[in-house]
């Protein structure tokens, strides 16, 4: 069988009307945009863009102030409280010593005060026992003979002895000492003295022996004492 060209050619261009497909255009003007924001968000996540650098500069920049205000907060604190305590330790050391003096004042004064009420309190035994005494030697004229006879006792035999009493107690004197052994004593009445004196004369001088000058003595020894007792 023969084919004609005709009939040959129209085969192939069956052929590659079957092949060949419709073109298809797309909108450059789109398919650029979406190009490049493809491209930016790559650029994006491989290179932070300048806000991302800028809020993490931000963001360092606001501890670094942090820590510096936390770090000088701290000294501050330090300062304060080392000041406090030097302070404090000032302010108890100035009352330790206004105690330390406080007690030596309150010592000092405790002994001042307990000697001047023990010279009050012999003042005042002195004075009740010279109110007893004086009225005691009322009602016995005599009292004192005891004082009289030791004074007498403590002078030699033969010297000359005058016993000088008031008026009112000379018979008395006299009676009671007659007939003293060894020693001749003058008894002379004084008009100047009263109830409870005593005057013992001799040749070297004379003896108080009267109940004012006996507790006159007696306070002066009691205050002696005091003086020489530790304080």
């Amino acid at each position: 069988m023969m084919i004609l060209p005709s009939e040959l050619l129209s085969e192939r261009f069956e052929v590659v009307s079957r092949e060949i497909a419709p073109l298809e255009f797309k909108d450059l003007q789109a398919a650029g945009l979406e190009s490049d924001q493809t491209t930016s968000k790559d650029l994006e996540l491989e290179y932070p863009g300048k806000s991302a650098c800028e809020e993490l500069e931000e963001k360092l920049h606001f501890e670094q102030e942090r820590r510096e205000q936390l770090v000088e907060q701290v000294r501050q604190e330090t300062q304060n409280h080392t000041a406090l305590m030097q302070e404090m330790e000032a302010k108890v050391t100035s009352i330790h010593e206004k105690v330390e003096e406080v007690c030596g004042q309150f010592f000092k004064e405790r002994g001042k005060y307990f000697a001047d009420i023990e010279a009050e309190v012999v003042r005042l035994a002195l004075a009740v026992a010279s109110r007893i005494l004086y009225r005691e030697v009322l009602l016995d004229p005599l009292l004192l003979r005891g004082s009289v006879r030791v004074a007498l006792e403590k002078l030699k035999e033969n010297s000359g002895v005058s016993l000088r009493v008031p008026n009112t107690q000379e018979e008395d004197w006299r009676s009671l000492l007659e007939g003293t052994a060894g020693r001749e004593i003058t008894v002379v009445a004084d008009s100047t003295m009263q109830a409870g004196e005593c005057l013992l004369e001799t040749s070297v001088g004379r003896v108080d022996l009267g109940i004012q000058a006996q507790l006159e003595e007696i306070e002066r020894g009691f205050f002696d004492l005091l003086q020489q007792r530790p304080a």
